[in-house]
């Protein structure tokens, strides 16, 4: 069991935010029971009208102090690039920033282990944790392989997909998901990618993909925070398809490859996702599946 420590280095936490006010205010009561608390908590927040004024409140009630910032677009990365400006805007140094999502509960352990991981290797610029997953039938992750949708742990694919890292063990990796922790170097020089919209499918994979280029990443196992994976603010099947094919063809970019091959990858990836898709319909038809059939089909015309 970790124990607080008084000289540990100061570290902020960001949290994005979008009409979830009671998933946020569980999340912020969950941070007070961490063995190291951050001085100041900055809260982005994009929610419609009529929900910025009981959100107003949850963060007035924190017991830690919690800066309200607003957003005047409905992004999680241009949430995180205010949160970041603001983090070096501060009065206090900070050293560190650690983001979570507002429908998580992190381990009591869970920051100190990521700060104190990269205060012991400074050659690390950011590090995560795990949460749970959802195990797949075997069978569906060859079918994966063969379409460019699974492949080495930790790693980004030409067809721009993040692969989990492994959560039984301790890894160096390509890209770390969204409740990660990152070095002030870092958040000096890299900014996250803007102009994409809402929920933003794969943000987290593009930007820690570009830091990667520079810095290492680690996923350390035994951190540990838990995902409500909240239904508000989520895109529809629509969106969130449509999106997942654009997105893909952005971070298959970053590998510096001759453009027809990774848009071959991206195409075949989401042809695969196609298959899978109608099979699903054939079995179960949905006003869902057939929104994310035309969002994948309208992703890649936008990529052509």
């Amino acid at each position: 069991m970790y124990m607080k420590d008084s000289e540990f280095p100061a570290f902020a936490i960001g949290i994005p935010t979008r009409n979830r006010p009671l998933y946020l205010e569980q999340t912020l009561t969950s941070i007070t029971r961490l063995a190291q608390l951050p001085r100041e908590i900055f809260v982005c927040d994009s929610s419609d009208l009529e929900l910025q004024d009981v959100l107003a409140v949850v963060c007035n009630n924190s017991q830690i102090k919690t800066t309200l910032l607003k957003s005047v677009k409905a992004s999680i990365p241009f949430q995180r690039n205010a949160i970041a400006q603001a983090f070096l805007d501060a009065d206090t140094q900070f050293d560190f920033l650690l983001f979570l999502d507002d429908d998580t509960e992190p381990a009591i352990d869970y920051s100190q282990r990521l700060v104190d991981f990269l205060l012991d290797n400074p050659q690390y610029g950011g590090a995560s944790g795990v949460t749970q997953t959802e195990h797949r039938h075997k069978a569906l992750d060859l079918i994966g392989l063969a379409f460019l949708v699974n492949g080495e742990q930790g790693h980004v694919l030409r067809s721009g997909v993040g692969i989990p890292p492994s959560r039984d063990c301790d890894s160096d990796v390509e890209w770390i998901f969204g409740c990660s922790v990152w070095r002030r170097d870092v958040i000096e020089t890299f900014a996250w990618n803007g102009n994409w919209d809402g929920y933003a499918v794969g943000e987290d994979v593009e930007f820690s993909y570009r830091v990667s280029k520079m810095w290492k990443l680690r996923v350390l196992a035994g951190a540990k925070i838990v995902n409500a994976y909240a239904p508000e603010g989520r895109p529809t099947s629509y969106v969130l398809a449509r999106s997942t094919v654009v997105h893909r063809w952005h971070i298959a970019q970053l590998h510096n490859k001759p453009l027809f091959i990774s848009r071959l990858c991206v195409i075949w990836s989401c042809l695969g996702e196609l298959g899978f898709t109608c099979i699903k319909i054939l079995t179960k038809p949905s006003k869902d599946r057939f929104r994310s059939l035309f969002g994948f089909i309208s992703g890649l015309i936008n990529i052509f």
